[in-house]
């Protein structure tokens, strides 16, 4: 056989099996994939409600999903008899420095185009490490030392900050104690509570004028406008705010509503 055959038949073969096995793998691993995708979407559905971040095993049914073609647009309540509107949640996405970043945003309804944050979640990002990772990164009060005590003590202690009231509120209505939630990233919790307007279907307000520093250590900016961007990486910054605004953008579309008294 003339090696002008034989060469293509053999690529052909091999990208035959490659393709095989590929399509083998994805239909044994799918239904597993969309498994651990919609878990994923819960949590940060809470978090983005919530401002907090979610323990494993608890869940919250207080909110409607309505899909939108690929998307879907969810109304929380704050009460189980879905009753007392809490607000709107959805995704949005845009690009960051070197991913794009795709976020989970709640918020509620001011009236006049404007909404207030409730709570974002980062479901994916792949950023630069050491620079915009860091919109996923927590930081603890625990050392190397304050971690090899607590292998020694009796009852496991936490080296972490008070809880927030975004966690105490949220506790209640999860039914968990507020040191049950585990850190949460700063970068992401320091826009609940920021405020964002509505213009001809674009969207502003949030201002990079905070001090990052400060985040990191957990005190925000207390203004309805003011965020800090990471340093050295305002790129992934804007990013996060670009993704944020889609997912406003969205909601007003869908469910331009003034809130429930």
């Amino acid at each position: 056989m003339k090696d002008t055959v034989r060469y293509p038949l053999v690529l052909l073969l091999v990208c035959t099996a490659a393709g095989l096995a590929l399509s083998v793998t994805f239909a044994l691993t799918y239904d597993t994939i969309q498994r651990k995708d919609d878990q994923k979407r819960a949590k940060a559905l809470v978090s983005a409600f919530m401002n907090v971040e979610v323990p494993e095993g608890v869940t919250w049914e207080n909110f409607e999903e309505k899909k939108i073609g690929k998307k879907a647009v969810y109304t929380g309540y704050a009460d189980a008899k879905k009753t007392s509107l809490l607000g709107y949640a959805a995704e949005g996405e845009a690009p960051g420095y070197s991913s794009t970043l795709q976020v989970m945003v709640g918020v509620a309804p001011l009236g006049e185009g404007q909404y207030r944050i409730l709570g974002v979640k980062v479901t994916a990002q792949q950023e630069t490490p050491g620079l915009g990772t860091r919109v996923a990164d927590v930081y603890t009060q625990d050392t190397l030392w304050t971690a090899i005590g607590s292998m020694f003590e009796a009852e496991k202690r936490e080296h972490r900050a008070p809880p927030t009231p975004y966690e105490k509120e949220a506790a209640g209505k999860l039914g968990v104690k507020p040191e049950a939630f585990p850190l949460r990233p700063p970068f992401q919790a320091q826009f609940a509570g920021k405020i964002v307007t509505l213009r001809e279907g674009k969207a502003g307000g949030l201002q990079f004028t905070g001090d990052w520093s400060k985040v990191k250590e957990g005190e925000f900016a207390d203004d309805d406008h003011a965020v800090a961007a990471m340093t050295g990486a305002t790129i992934s910054s804007k990013g996060m705010a670009t993704a944020i605004y889609d997912a406003i953008i969205f909601i007003d579309r869908e469910c331009r509503k003034t809130p429930k008294e």
